[in-house]
């Protein structure tokens, strides 16, 4: 009798649990780990740091065979609310590592000056440490690459 009032709180915490593990994926043996003091993410084996220097911000760009990467950590880091509207854009709201962040992937036209036309980027507003937000930036390839930004995206932990 007492396990047909079980039966759903333990549906709902297997439920959670799954999408605890798929918001909190581990990184493939071979990746690296990027440490940028306050958060840190890991990346394909082919991505290599490329020298960048942000104005009023920490920057850092990374450049694979298929995948660019950049990240900029400050208070004017790029909200991503100008893409929401394009035409083709897809926007969503997830939860990595604690914290609530709006993704946008859409088609970019080749003169933007990247070297791919596939964006997909994810932004946190509110990092609660005095107004700096952070914004990962990448272009891929092609849309098929959309899955190995989204795995870099679930590696990020924030340092507490």
């Amino acid at each position: 009798m007492y396990a047909r009032y079980l039966r759903i709180p333990l549906a709902a915490a297997f439920f959670l649990s799954v999408l605890y593990f798929i918001h909190r994926s581990e990184p493939p043996a071979q990746w690296k780990k990027v440490d940028a003091k306050r958060f840190s993410f890991f990346i394909p084996p082919d991505m290599k740091l490329v020298p960048t220097r942000g104005i009023d911000s920490y920057v850092e760009s990374y450049r694979g065979t298929n995948i660019d990467l950049k990240f900029d950590y400050g208070p004017y880091s790029d909200s991503l609310n100008h893409y929401k509207n394009l035409s083709g854009s897809v926007t969503k709201t997830l939860k990595l590592d604690g914290k609530e962040a709006r993704q946008v992937s859409f088609a970019n036209p080749s003169a933007s000056g990247y070297r791919f036309d596939q964006v997909i980027a994810i932004h946190f507003r509110d990092l609660g440490d005095g107004g700096n937000t952070l914004t990962l930036w990448a272009t891929c390839r092609t849309k098929e690459h959309y899955s190995a930004v989204e795995q870099i995206f679930s590696t990020l932990r924030f340092n507490k």
